[in-house]
């Protein structure tokens, strides 16, 4: 539920988290910090390291902080496919309660996506799916396929409202974007009138060939109202100003239901 307490409006969010790379052991817990502060009802999260268990460590320290009065998050994973499926993939942390999990194989770089479908107080029931295209540059035809095989997989599911969230690997006007706002709502642009000017990368790990991005989006069902969408994780350790939650900054929207 969002901090205003209104039963029909909730906290979503996305975040890539780079693994454990880039000063992971001084970043985590500024990790830890915003999200325990955010405290989304749902969130997708990409990068999480298979091994030493990097999404268990995230999600057993976030509940430590939480408030005693509160419902703990639960966390989804969804490995890669291939030989990748040992060392990262896809988590879904939710305070909601989880009716059923899926993943699906996108074809290529070893990707998927997920899909956690939640119950909402009230009884309805919402379907989230998380994903994370392939990221080289030169393969917008590849990302174009793996967004339509989860449009087709979106079509085989129950008709409930729907929030996909990501690391797209496509700025907005590209072929990937176009093709998910024939059918769905960029809650960013939506509730700000355009995307952020970039969501990748945060000066964690910007040089001078950096390629200054926007890539990372929540898309919504236009049954969905979206109230209020923004940048997340976009403090640096007051010490370091380099030093961020991930080399991503993430978003959030907070949406209703009918």
């Amino acid at each position: 539920m969002d901090q205003d307490g209104a039963s029909n409006s909730l906290v979503v969010g996305t975040l890539n988290i780079r693994n454990r790379s880039d000063r992971w052991p001084e970043r985590a817990p500024l990790l830890v910090e915003q999200l325990t502060a955010l405290q989304p009802d749902i969130i997708g999260l990409q990068e999480i390291r298979r091994p030493r268990g990097q999404g268990r460590w995230l999600l057993r320290e976030v509940n430590r902080k939480l408030r005693d009065d509160g419902p703990r998050y639960t966390m989804a994973s969804a490995w890669k496919s291939g030989p990748r499926r040992v060392w990262e993939g896809l988590a879904v942390m939710t305070r909601l309660p989880v009716v059923d999990t899926a993943r699906l194989d996108l074809g290529g770089g070893s990707r998927v996506a997920q899909r956690v479908r939640v119950e909402l107080p009230g009884g309805q029931r919402l379907a989230f799916y998380n994903t994370h295209l392939h990221h080289a540059a030169e393969d917008d035809v590849l990302r174009r396929q793996q967004t339509e095989r989860i449009l087709a997989w979106i079509d085989t599911t129950p008709d409930e409202p729907i929030v996909l969230v990501g690391d797209f690997n496509s700025e907005p006007e590209t072929d990937v974007v176009h093709l998910l706002t024939e059918r769905f709502q960029s809650a960013y642009r939506v509730a700000n009138g355009a995307e952020p000017d970039l969501t990748a990368p945060t000066p964690l790990n910007m040089t001078e060939a950096s390629r200054l991005a926007t890539i990372d989006y929540i898309f919504v069902d236009p049954r969905l109202t979206v109230e209020a969408a923004w940048l997340t994780f976009t403090q640096p350790d007051p010490n370091d100003r380099r030093l961020y939650p991930s080399d991503h900054y993430g978003v959030a929207a907070r949406i209703a239901f009918p």
